[in-house]
């Protein structure tokens, strides 16, 4: 949603008529209660394909296109009127020579900004890097800050913040692992990670190679990581696990213990996301109905489970939405649905 609360920008795969080929596009909707009621203006080019995440300020709109290698941004109109054509495109040149059979060019999967707004940081799963720009929200351009390396073949995917602004831990699809990466909120300089650690709870006939880590986030009061993992896609034959109701253990959350300083990560524990594959996940401070005083972690799962062994679509049912609490001395505990 745009800070105003009065708007909701989304990101859309789809080529709508009236922008380019090959091109998905940025959508705005007015927010009446919360709930989308009309669309603004016209979808205007995401300036690259297959655009899978965006980040809103008061002015702009910050895409990343994981399909085109692109990332973009977008003025917000003025009086609320939606959004504008680009008014900056950088493009990711890639080698193709990534370990991973799905790093064969740029994939810019996330772009966000610092807690300041003064950087944006982009994982790029096919590089292997996270890469970082300096921005300007007054002006939305966007100009090459730097580029952090990450472990071979890890994949990056998305990342968060620690809330003091010292770390970032970044999260790995390909691998489902968190990477926890020194951060100089000073200068914007995103340091190599200083450690790794897997999102997957070791068990018998599970391999940290399947499956695909997806969303990360971090607790305002810097002691909780959280991430969800989904189901792989493949066809292979995966075992189901008894303590994972909802379908294979793949479909998971995991919750991490922040050391103190913020400079690395004990994971706690894994348990069911309520569903099949679990895309994405935010926190909830307060949530009403649970005191005032809990915190909610939601995930959104995009089936209701698991299909089956050698399905290979990754589940059945309309999307469902899963809380767990959040916060206190354990990992994320199931609520409800």
């Amino acid at each position: 949603p745009h800070p105003s609360g009065t708007m909701l920008v989304v990101a859309d795969k789809t080529n709508w008529p009236g922008t380019a080929p090959g091109c998905g596009c940025v959508r705005a909707f007015e927010l009446e209660s919360g709930l989308p009621v009309r669309e603004l203006g016209e979808p205007q080019c995401s300036e690259g394909a297959g655009p899978c995440h965006l980040t809103v300020t008061q002015r702009h709109v910050l895409v990343a296109n994981y399909v085109g290698g692109t990332v973009a941004v977008l003025p917000i109109l003025p009086n609320g009127a939606g959004v504008g054509p680009s008014v900056c495109v950088l493009t990711h040149p890639s080698s193709g020579a990534g370990a991973h059979a799905r790093q064969d060019m740029a994939h810019p999967h996330m772009i966000t900004l610092s807690p300041d707004q003064r950087f944006a940081f982009v994982p790029d799963l096919g590089n292997n890097m996270v890469v970082a720009y300096a921005f300007d929200d007054l002006s939305g351009q966007l100009t090459p800050h730097g580029q952090t390396p990450m472990p071979r073949g890890v994949g990056p995917r998305h990342m968060a913040f620690h809330p003091d602004a010292e770390f970032a831990y970044v999260l790995n699809e390909l691998s489902n692992t968190v990477s926890t990466l020194p951060y100089n909120a000073s200068t914007g300089a995103l340091a190599p990670p200083v450690a790794t650690i897997s999102a997957l709870v070791e068990q018998p006939g599970r391999r940290s190679d399947r499956g695909g880590a997806a969303e990360i986030v971090a607790s305002p009061d810097g002691k909780r990581v959280y991430c969800t993992v989904r189901l792989g896609r493949d066809t292979d034959p995966m075992r189901a696990a008894p303590a994972f109701p909802f379908g294979v253990e793949y479909n998971v959350v995991a919750t991490f213990a922040v050391k103190e300083g913020g400079g690395g990560l004990t994971l706690l524990g894994n348990v069911s996301s309520g569903g099949s594959m679990p895309w994405g996940c935010v926190l909830v401070p307060g949530a009403a109905g649970h005191g005032g005083t809990e915190d909610l972690l939601l995930v959104q799962n995009q089936y209701q489970a698991w299909q089956g062994e050698g399905k290979g679509t990754g589940g059945e049912g309309v999307g469902q939405l899963a809380a767990f609490t959040a916060g206190g001395e354990g990992g994320a505990a199931f609520v409800g649905i």
